[in-house]
């Protein structure tokens, strides 16, 4: 799951898609996906909807965010997430447990 931002070769890279936690859709880049988020509900879901799946636990959910997202997505959850990896635009985390 992308939190806030979004790398858009990630679901080539990955070969399947990649959930967006977004109240707009606007870090796909795409005007088309802001104006039309019906047609993309299955790609893209609201912030509470994704801090409601890391908080319900399950097998590990792995999320990429910018520090910032990451700021705020830390601030909304109750589970401590844990820094996989990072790089100069994003942190790659896992919810703990």
């Amino acid at each position: 799951m992308c939190f806030g931002t979004f790398r858009t070769g990630l679901p080539f890279y990955l070969g399947r898609p990649v959930v967006l936690a977004s109240e707009r859709g606007s870090e796909m880049t795409s005007n088309y996906v802001v104006v039309r988020p019906e047609r993309h509900a299955r790609v893209i879901v609201s912030e509470g909807a994704a801090v409601a799946a890391l908080d319900r636990g399950g097998p590990p959910l792995y999320t990429v965010a910018s520090a910032g997202s990451l700021r705020r997505l830390t601030s909304l959850t109750r589970r401590r997430l844990v820094p996989v990896y990072a790089d100069r635009r994003s942190i790659l985390v896992r919810a703990e447990g």
